[in-house]
């Protein structure tokens, strides 16, 4: 199998190396020499046999690479407000389609252009929307209790440094633009069975799920639920959110400089930019609970990789490599994670979630061993 990945940043690198770890051949298309210098010297490190054996190609240009050679799938690591662009170029060159996403309007409009041009696409697949959406979907569909529907879908997901400091109590995980658009604008949740929106930052909770870093926080931000929010309604689910977990004061600190400091964009970024530095030291929390069934687990970083790297490409790379190889691009669906949840390939019983997971250990064994989808009931409050 051959893929193109389109960014070599701080996503981009780790999904190449999850690639040549599955064994695929790939393409890297970054127009920026620093980020292809940095990628080549990170890939020769993490994956060295591959290296040497040159099974990557590194393209400044998506239109330099030779889309007809054998090619299986394009994932997108670029800027989301990109994606649209080249999606596009997937879509004309007649190949399946994946990002990391975030944006609702982005997922939508590439969606459409998908089904106009009779495409696969699988789009949001990073860490949240993504990996949570994945884990909360499987269990909503194989969940069996008694004669009990699932009504209460919850997920709360976390990139969270190991030493926060400062006025916002953080450290910067990943991109500060990326941060600020989930901080801004309505959050999709279903309430008392209908749909609905909260603003970001908004309904503050005190989280206690994981008692070895004691006391936490979680608030809605924008765009986690993604595919989840139909499926969601369409299975009659009564209240479903996602919200995300801070150390306790971010939500109020943010607020006071958006609301009553009244930041712009670019001043905003500046303030978060100041007083977070950048850490690689950090750990991502995960929780889905369905009904009174609660899955959770925390990835650590590595010597190699953030946990929010790990957390975030190395799903994305798994779930491109399983719907190409359970469905092929000449089925031309539009996938979505229910794929992911419930599908099954031809007349075989192995659910599309299992191929999933046992993709993800056999990218990192060690951080993804916890997602074998056993289920168990924990006595805490519902998160809801």
């Amino acid at each position: 199998m051959r893929a193109i990945v389109c960014g070599a940043g701080l996503q981009g690198v780790p999904i190449a190396h999850a690639l040549l770890k599955l064994g695929l051949d790939i393409h890297i298309v970054e127009p920026l020499k620093d980020n292809v210098d940095k990628c080549r010297a990170k890939l020769k490190e993490t994956n060295p046999k591959e290296s040497n054996n040159h099974k990557y190609l590194i393209y400044n240009n998506l239109k330099d690479v030779p889309a007809a050679d054998g090619l299986d799938f394009v994932i997108s690591a670029a800027p989301y407000h990109q994606n649209i662009a080249i999606s596009s170029w997937a879509f004309d060159n007649g190949l399946m389609y994946f990002d990391l996403g975030g944006d609702p309007d982005t997922r939508s409009e590439i969606h459409h252009s998908a089904t106009i041009n009779n495409c696969s696409t699988m789009t949001d697949l990073g860490l949240a929307p993504g990996l949570a959406n994945m884990v909360a979907e499987y269990m909503m569909h194989s969940y069996v209790h008694g004669s009990d529907k699932v009504t209460d879908v919850f997920t709360r997901v976390g990139g969270l440094p190991i030493d926060p400091v400062g006025f916002l109590n953080y450290k910067r995980t990943w991109s500060t633009h990326g941060l600020r658009n989930e901080y801004s604008g309505p959050c999709l949740c279903i309430k008392h069975g209908e749909q609905t929106s909260e603003e970001a930052l908004t309904e503050v909770e005190r989280l206690e799920a994981f008692p070895e870093l004691g006391i936490l926080e979680c608030f809605h931000t924008k765009g986690g639920l993604s595919h989840s929010y139909e499926t969601m309604y369409e299975d009659g689910v009564i209240n479903c959110n996602y919200k995300t977990i801070r150390w306790p004061g971010h939500a109020d600190a943010l607020r006071f400089l958006i609301e009553q400091c009244q930041l712009d964009n670019d001043t905003l970024d500046k303030a978060i930019e100041n007083s977070c530095p950048i850490t690689r030291e950090d750990q991502v929390l995960l929780m889905a609970q369905v009904n009174d069934s609660l899955f959770k687990t925390i990835i650590p970083h590595s010597k190699d990789w953030t946990a929010m790297q790990i957390a975030t490409a190395f799903p994305a790379a798994a779930a491109a490599f399983t719907m190409t190889t359970l469905f092929g691009s000449e089925d031309s669906k539009n996938f979505t994670y229910k794929d992911l949840a419930g599908l099954h390939h031809d007349s075989t019983d192995v659910s599309a979630y299992h191929k999933f997971v046992d993709t993800l250990c056999e990218i990192d064994s060690k951080r993804f061993n916890d997602f074998n989808a056993q289920l168990y009931t924990d006595d805490l409050d519902d998160l809801g």
